[in-house]
């Protein structure tokens, strides 16, 4: 009876050393979305095919509109982290609108401008753009379960990036590219487990009524993963792009361009 009761005054305590130290320990730098590419290179022939830029579509279960399905079972983000993740997840869309307006630019090709859709430009502005490029993000995020007594899961992205080049007068389909990107895959830390969280009353019986702890859950390292990947993904996929946006394929589509539009109702010289 003395080495039971001995036994468990050793776990408690160990336990609660435990607990201590990971109050103790200094917290890491939190990670911030880095979603920036700069062209490597500058095209010194420049063209006088003017493209517009539509913003990125997205499905797939890393994105905003399907990520709240999976946010709880891959990364374990509590809501009051959910709002911050998704607007991290829509920054990088609205930074890839960006960054392939540079590219285009530094390929040689001037900017007609970003919109929302093709609905939020104007006649004018469609009738000085060659092209429109819609481009399509359709990526995925899978996390396994940890082997054994792993405190770590494995996180992969993968997926692909398609675009198209239209002629915004008739919204005919002149280029179609499909890039595949090569899987990611990161370390996910598990949360840790906050001995002293929440204290949470209960009631034995009628009579007797004792406080314990109801742990918590730490999800900054879950967070930080997060965008960590988003990070690495991101260079990833915009490094991608550069190599595959070819300034002598674009610029070869201009014929194609005024042949459609000699044909359509939208004729204008």
């Amino acid at each position: 009876m003395n080495r039971i009761i001995l036994f468990l005054v050793l776990l408690i305590t160990g336990l609660f050393l435990t607990a201590c130290q990971s109050r103790m320990a200094v917290p890491t730098q939190p990670q911030s979305p880095n979603f920036v590419f700069q062209p490597p290179s500058s095209n010194a022939i420049k063209t006088d095919m003017a493209i517009g830029i539509l913003s990125p579509s997205a499905k797939g279960s890393l994105f905003v509109q399907n990520y709240s399905n999976t946010a709880y079972e891959t990364f374990r983000i509590n809501r009051s982290d959910h709002a911050s993740a998704s607007r991290s997840i829509q920054t990088f869309l609205t930074s890839a609108q960006t960054d392939l307006e540079k590219i285009l630019i530094a390929k040689g090709f001037p900017t007609a401008g970003s919109y929302a859709s093709f609905d939020d430009m104007t006649y004018s502005q469609k009738a000085q753009a060659t092209l429109v490029l819609k481009p399509y993000f359709d990526v995925n995020l899978d996390v396994a379960k940890p082997q054994g007594f792993s405190r770590e899961r494995i996180a992969t992205i993968s997926g692909f990036l398609s675009f198209e080049l239209v002629e915004p007068m008739t919204r005919e389909k002149i280029w179609i590219k499909r890039l595949q990107i090569p899987p990611l895959t990161k370390n996910v830390p598990r949360p840790k487990i906050d001995l002293f969280g929440e204290p949470k009353s209960v009631v034995v019986g009628n009579q007797l009524q004792m406080s314990l702890i109801n742990p918590t859950e730490d999800t900054s390292l879950q967070d930080d993963a997060l965008i960590g990947i988003l990070n690495d993904f991101y260079a990833i996929t915009m490094t991608k792009i550069w190599e595959h946006f070819d300034p002598v394929e674009l610029a070869q589509l201009k014929s194609q361009v005024m042949e459609v539009r000699q044909k359509s109702q939208y004729n204008r010289k």
